[in-house]
């Protein structure tokens, strides 16, 4: 689910940069679900109920991670640009909750983010993301995420029922259109355009 931009030095690879697919549910109604040609390109995270932690230990390139922009703001651009490119709706910026995963939030876990997060725009729950944030943090590797709006959270739309299946529905239109992103940001990386 990831795009990883790279280069090779004397046979080893060199990780330059991490773009990170991730399919979200949404705390806000007025996200369009990703069907619709709209992605997410989220600028901060939290990390709500069932968080786990993701470390490289002695092996991370900086063990204690400042986290105050957790995700590039230079990858960010790229991602709306390429986003914006293929015709698709880019929106800027938002909260991406991490709950951990293989099960959906409970309709109580999403009714208290909701009221912890109010003052937050573009709020998404999902089960990825953070992790990935952390540990490219941890190898100093720029890292953005591209958030693909499935459902809208337990509890909150009886028309997006939150199950596997709705995410399958959505993306099965969305993805073809992530293929377009990744490929215009790999594209934009050796022609250096955007």
């Amino acid at each position: 689910n990831d795009v990883s931009v790279g280069e090779h030095h004397r046979g080893e690879r060199k990780v330059r940069a991490v773009f990170g697919l991730s399919a979200v549910g949404s705390l806000d109604k007025s996200i369009p679900l990703a069907d619709q040609g709209a992605f997410v390109v989220p600028d901060q995270y939290l990390r709500g109920f069932a968080a786990s932690q993701h470390s490289f230990g002695r092996d991370a390139k900086n063990a204690h991670t400042n986290m105050s922009v957790p995700f590039d703001g230079m990858l960010r651009a790229r991602a709306r640009r390429a986003i914006e490119l293929e015709g698709f709706q880019a929106l800027d910026g938002g909260l991406y909750i991490y709950n951990g995963g293989d099960t959906f939030e409970t309709p109580i876990e999403i009714q208290c983010l909701d009221k912890l997060t109010k003052a937050y725009t573009r709020r998404m729950v999902g089960m990825t993301t953070v992790p990935e944030a952390i540990l490219c943090g941890q190898m100093k590797i720029p890292y953005a995420a591209i958030c693909s709006t499935v459902n809208y959270a337990e509890g909150l739309s009886k028309a997006t029922p939150v199950s596997h299946e709705q995410t399958m529905k959505v993306m099965d239109v969305a993805a073809s259109n992530l293929v377009k992103v990744a490929r215009r940001i790999i594209e934009c990386y050796t022609t250096e355009i955007l």
